[in-house]
């Protein structure tokens, strides 16, 4: 596949970007087998979050900074060094992952709330807190 040097780099960046979806579908599979808390699922959704943000959302940036080092010119300057539609189709991509990320954020940010929420209804203990020592069961 000749592309007589254009377009390659990005190309192989944005390939890159596959790397968060095993840890979606793995989510997928937890959920139709039917775990949808627990150290796995947590884990899960951390390598998730993590890479998702690392392949997708913060490649972007990170190509224009590479590419502008290959080109030896300033990062300014990247705007101008390149096609007109790689810019549309990287913003436009950008946008979408940063929308998407917003999402899978706010999805975490919720399920944190609910395991503080329950560490301090429960005790990290398990006892109560009605000082009885009785231990709550879930």
């Amino acid at each position: 596949m000749r592309r007589r040097g254009f377009g390659l780099f990005f190309m192989a960046g944005f390939f890159i970007a596959e790397l968060s979806t095993p840890f979606h579908n793995i989510r997928s599979i937890l959920l139709t087998i039917g775990i949808k808390r627990g150290f796995i699922y947590n884990v899960n959704g951390i390598m998730f979050l993590l890479t998702f943000f690392m392949a997708r959302v913060f490649m972007v940036p990170y190509l224009y900074y590479r590419f502008a080092i290959y080109k030896e010119i300033e990062l300014f300057a990247v705007p101008w060094n390149m096609p007109l539609h790689c810019h549309v189709f990287s913003l436009m991509f950008f946008m979408l992952q940063c929308y998407w990320f917003m999402l899978i954020l706010r999805s975490f940010m919720k399920a944190l709330s609910k395991i503080k929420t329950t560490n301090k209804l429960v005790g990290v203990d398990g006892i109560d807190g009605t000082g009885n020592g009785k231990i709550k069961l879930q």
